[in-house]
C-alpha cells in the first residue's frame, strides 16, 4: 500500500510538471518536482504496520483451522486413550513407546489379525499410531478394515456395535479432513448417533456432540460459516449440559468453546469470541495441569487463539504474552515429540515473526524467529509456512 501511494504521488507530480511547463510557471514547476520527489521517498520514509491483507495473507488472523488428520490430533487422541485405566496389554505396552515417540515399536505391539471386534479395536488404535507417525496410507487402510468389520458386526447386532460403527465413521471423517469424503463419513456417523442419542444416555449424547463439532468445523473450514455455526452451537449446548453433570466431559466442552470463539471471530463479535476463548483456556489449563501429556497440545491451541484474538482487537501487549506462552508450550512439546510438534513450533514462530513485523515492530526479533522457523522447516514439507517466513525476511530487507 505504501508503494502504491508513492507511485500515485509521483504521477501527480509529473502531471503537474507538464501542466506547469505548458503555462510556463517556474514556481508551480518547482512545487510539482518536490511532490514527485516526495513520491519516491514516501515508501522509505513512512514505516508503519502493514495494512490488513497486504503482504501476508495470514495478517487477517483467521481463526485456527487445523487439519483433523494432523499428527497433533492423533497424538492427542493417543494420550487420551492411554490415560484410561485397565488398559489391555498391547495398549499398556505401547504407552511407554508413545511417551518416547517410538511409534514403530508401539505399532508392533498392536498386531491386528482376524475380523472380530477385538481386531477392529486394534486396527483403530494402530490407525492413531500410524497418523502420529505420519504414515497416512497405513492409517487409512487400518481404518477402512475396521469399518468393514464393524459394518458386518452391526448388521448382526446393531444394539452392541452401532456405537463402534458410528465412532469409526467419525474417525474416518477426521482422517480425511475437510473434503467431500470427510463430509460423507461425518454425515453417516451423525445419522447413527442421532438415533442412538434418543436413548438420552450421556455417552451417546457425548458422541453425537463430538461429531457435531467435527462436522461444524468441516463447514467452517470450507467457509460455510452459517451452516457450520449451527452444528457447533448444537455441540456446545450438549457439551455444556454434560460438563455440568461430570468433569469427564470438560475436554469436549473446551473444544466446543474454542470452536464457537472461531465462529464469533468470523462474525466480528469479538466480545463473545473473547469470552469463549477465555473459558476454553481456563478448562485446558486445568486439564494440562492434571495430565500435561494428554492436554498440553490443546492448551497450545487455546493460547494461540487468544494471541490471534488480542492481535485482531489491537491489544498487542496481551497478544504478545499469549504468543509467548504458546511458543513455550510448543517448544516443550517439540522437544519430547519432534516429528509431531516441530511443524507446529515452526507455525507459531512464523506467526510471531509476522506479528513483530506488522503489529508490534521488533525488527531483530522478527528476523530471528523467521530464521528459526526456516531452519525447522528444512526437515518438513510445508511450502506455505516457508513462503511466509521468507516473505518476512524479504520485507525487512526491502524496508531496510
Amino acid at each position: 500500500m505504501r508503494q502504491a501511494v508513492g507511485i500515485f504521488i509521483i504521477i501527480l507530480g509529473l502531471v503537474g510538471i507538464v501542466i506547469a511547463m505548458i503555462v510556463e510557471n517556474p514556481i508551480v514547476t518547482f512545487i510539482c518536482m518536490l511532490i514527485a520527489v516526495a513520491g519516491v521517498l514516501f515508501p522509505v520514509l513512512i514505516r508503519g504496520p502493514r495494512e490488513e491483507g497486504e503482504g501476508h495473507a495470514e495478517h487477517e488472523r483467521l481463526p485456527e483451522r487445523e487439519a483433523l488428520n494432523a499428527p497433533l490430533e492423533a497424538l492427542t487422541e493417543l494420550q487420551r486413550i492411554l490415560s484410561q485405566t485397565n488398559l489391555p496389554d498391547y495398549k499398556a505396552g505401547a504407552k511407554e513407546y508413545v511417551a518416547k515417540g517410538d511409534y514403530a515399536a508401539a505399532i508392533g505391539l498392536a498386531s491386528a489379525e482376524g475380523d472380530d471386534w477385538e481386531a477392529a479395536e486394534r486396527l483403530i488404535f494402530r490407525a492413531e499410531l500410524f497418523k502420529a507417525n505420519s504414515q497416512f496410507e497405513e492409517a487409512e487402510e487400518a481404518l477402512l478394515r475396521a469399518l468393514k468389520i464393524y459394518k458386518r458386526l452391526a448388521g448382526k447386532d446393531p444394539d452392541r456395535y452401532e456405537p463402534e460403527l458410528a465412532a469409526t465413521l467419525d474417525n474416518l471423517g477426521r482422517f480425511y479432513g475437510y473434503g467431500e469424503q470427510a463430509e460423507h463419513y461425518f454425515l453417516k456417523a451423525l445419522a447413527i448417533q442421532r438415533s442412538l442419542a434418543e436413548a438420552e444416555l450421556d455417552t451417546y449424547r457425548s458422541d453425537l456432540a463430538i461429531t457435531l463439532d467435527h462436522l461444524g468445523s468441516l463447514y467452517f473450514n470450507r467457509d460455510e460459516f452459517e451452516k457450520g455455526g449451527k452444528f457447533l452451537e448444537e455441540a456446545l449446548a450438549i457439551n455444556s449440559d454434560l460438563a455440568d453433570k461430570s468433569d469427564s466431559f470438560r475436554p469436549n466442552l473446551a473444544n466446543s468453546l474454542n470452536n464457537m470463539g472461531n465462529v464469533y471471530t468470523m462474525k466480528e463479535d469479538f466480545d463473545r469470541a473473547g469470552e469463549c476463548y477465555d473459558k476454553a483456556l481456563a478448562i485446558r489449563k486445568e486439564l494440562a495441569t492434571e495430565n500435561p501429556q494428554a492436554f498440553a497440545p490443546a492448551l497450545a491451541v487455546s493460547l494461540k487463539s487468544l494471541g490471534n484474538y488480542y492481535a485482531n482487537i489491537q491489544e498487542y501487549a496481551d497478544a504478545e504474552e499469549y504468543y509467548k506462552q504458546c511458543l513455550a508450550t510448543y517448544r516443550s512439546l517439540a522437544a519430547a515429540h519432534p516429528q509431531t510438534f516441530s511443524p507446529y513450533l515452526a507455525g507459531i514462530l512464523v506467526s510471531m515473526a509476522i506479528f513483530y513485523q506488522d503489529d508490534y515492530p521488533k525488527r531483530s526479533l522478527s528476523i530471528r524467529l523467521a530464521k528459526e522457523a526456516l531452519k525447522i522447516l528444512d526437515s518438513f514439507n510445508n511450502a506455505a509456512e516457508r513462503e511466509k517466513a521468507m516473505l518476512v525476511l524479504s520485507d525487512w530487507e526491502t524496508d531496510n
